[in-house]
């Protein structure tokens, strides 16, 4: 691990360090605050995310790179670092936000989605063992074609919101975060809504 965090690459844009970094200026700059007041900068990152997940998966494989020794050709197959299909996440994110800032009622209607946040550590951790146990060679196996990504996203999403609300409906807070809490705190809380 410490080469793989303590060299320049986490430092481009494609590493979640830099992703992280990014949406902390946009906190900081008060664009979840204030959205209205920042459209057209979260248009840009919208559009910037679209082209940048279209780039990976339209030109970038197609890229010759018969020129250049294979480490250097995996880095132009990689964007660089700057191109990169997880920078969709801008778009999903700013359209969100947006329609969140221009039609408030869609905040009660949305609410559902709180009950996963809440439980933000243990879904994630949940999702990447799911996958993992779906799609390795260790696991079952299974490879999905690249236009049913979007619908496998959300029938995973839509079941662990459900789980999380299961949950959340008897506990203060998802199992990883309340070993979160336990560690970070030095001290046991309680779990079970009384």
């Amino acid at each position: 691990m410490p080469r793989s965090y303590l060299t320049w690459r986490v430092l481009i844009p494609q590493s979640s360090f830099a992703l992280f970094i990014v949406g902390q200026l946009a906190v900081r700059h008060g664009i979840f605050d204030e959205p209205r007041r920042h459209v057209r900068l979260i248009v840009t990152w919208m559009a910037i995310g679209l082209a940048s997940w279209a780039a990976s998966w339209l030109v970038l494989p197609h890229v010759s790179t018969a020129f250049a020794p294979q480490p250097v050709g995996a880095l132009l197959h990689a964007g660089l670092g700057v191109i990169s299909e997880q920078w969709l996440a801008f778009t999903y994110i700013g359209a969100l936000v947006l329609l969140l800032a221009f039609r408030p009622s869609w905040t009660g209607r949305l609410a559902w989605m709180g009950l996963a946040g809440r439980m933000a550590l243990t879904n994630y951790v949940l999702q990447c063992a799911v996958i993992e146990l779906l799609s390795s060679p260790f696991g079952l196996g299974l490879h999905l074609r690249p236009y049913l990504y979007l619908l496998a996203a959300v029938v995973l999403f839509l079941t662990e919101a459900g789980l999380s609300a299961f949950w959340m409906a008897r506990f203060r807070y998802g199992l990883l975060e309340w070993a979160w809490r336990a560690v970070t705190y030095l001290h046991i809380p309680a779990l079970a809504i009384r």
